[in-house]
């Protein structure tokens, strides 16, 4: 990470030691391969040899957002996400839970990718009122959501599924059962995340 994208990290953190993430749905997307990242086997020898995961894996893709209240559905798609498709997908998912929990006192997260910041997007959200979280770039670890992807892997990873149609079922029925202690509990990390990062002076935290 270079000085400036630290920097910005400290600023932001800094700025936000006392802010209150209770109506704040953060999100985020993340794909599932068929294959995970690397793949151990036993062998007669003590060391595990690893293989990369093949080229062409079959996978798909989730978008979710979280809050002290609730959780949006989770939404499976395959293909690329284009601008079009995630506006589609945050007025279908994110608008009727955001306005269900918390009628208009809420407040939108989402990090800087090219489709969260294109013109097309951000037309959406004025027109929409939505109220957006500015957000330092390079920063997974400030987002609570990104353990929600964590142990959802971990969890199709121990159970050795392999087939696709099984791995969207399991990840859609454990994120069904969120739940709302979980959840606060996860977002409660928020401000621990942030003095974490203000100690490392902006660089990557343990989360």
């Amino acid at each position: 990470m270079k000085d400036v994208q630290k920097e910005r990290r400290l600023n932001w953190c800094r700025a936000h030691e006392n802010y209150n993430w209770d109506n704040v749905f953060f999100s985020d997307e993340s794909s599932v391969w068929l294959f995970p990242n690397s793949v151990k086997i036993w062998t007669k020898d003590t060391v595990k040899p690893i293989y990369q995961r093949p080229k062409h894996s079959p996978k798909f893709h989730m978008w979710g957002a979280i809050s002290t209240r609730g959780a949006t559905p989770l939404c499976i798609f395959t293909g690329n996400l284009t601008k079009e498709r995630y506006v589609d997908i945050l007025n279908g998912h994110l608008l009727p839970t955001a306005q269900t929990l918390y009628e208009n006192n809420w407040i939108f997260q989402h990090d800087n990718d090219p489709k969260h910041t294109a013109r097309y997007t951000k037309q959406w959200l004025s027109d929409e009122n939505v109220q957006v979280l500015d957000w330092p770039s390079y920063s997974p670890d400030l987002n609570p959501i990104e353990n929600v992807w964590g142990v959802m892997k971990d969890r199709i990873n121990q159970k050795g599924l392999r087939n696709i149609e099984d791995m969207k079922r399991e990840v859609v029925e454990y994120w069904d059962t969120l739940s709302h202690d979980f959840l606060q509990t996860l977002i409660g990390s928020v401000p621990r995340r942030i003095q974490s990062c203000i100690a490392e002076q902006g660089s990557l935290t343990k989360y």
